[in-house]
């Protein structure tokens, strides 16, 4: 025999989760394309637009101050920037020295000799 009224099919409305946002119906005011549009419209400044350039705006300043107060702190250490290829010789020259306390080798040379240092 069939039973009509036990064990029946759950209703989602009798369940304790029954209306959880989102999850029946449309968007309700505080969620969806609607509000974002709202929020970009009455407040801009917080718009994906301004804050880029909010953010590169910030960016600049940091660069400045950093460098102000480098130049304020430690003046006697700030020199022209060096370029690629003096810093890749000066790494090279560092390389192909030979050190005493090496065996007369170099640092790519006591390296290759031994692996484990």
């Amino acid at each position: 025999m069939l039973r009509k009224h036990r064990n029946g099919l759950i209703k989602p409305e009798h369940t304790p989760k029954a209306y959880e946002q989102g999850l029946v119906g449309g968007e309700t005011a505080c969620q969806g394309e609607r509000v974002k549009a709202r929020n970009d419209i009455h407040n801009p400044i917080n718009g994906p637009i301004n804050n880029l350039i909010a953010n590169a705006n910030r960016k600049v300043r940091n660069i400045e101050a950093a460098e102000a107060s480098l130049r304020e702190n430690f003046p006697d250490q700030i020199e022209a920037p060096v370029t690629l290829k003096e810093a890749d010789a000066h790494g090279q020259r560092i390389l192909d020295t030979k050190y005493p306390d090496l065996g007369d080798l170099s640092i790519l040379d006591f390296l290759i000799k031994n692996p484990e240092a």
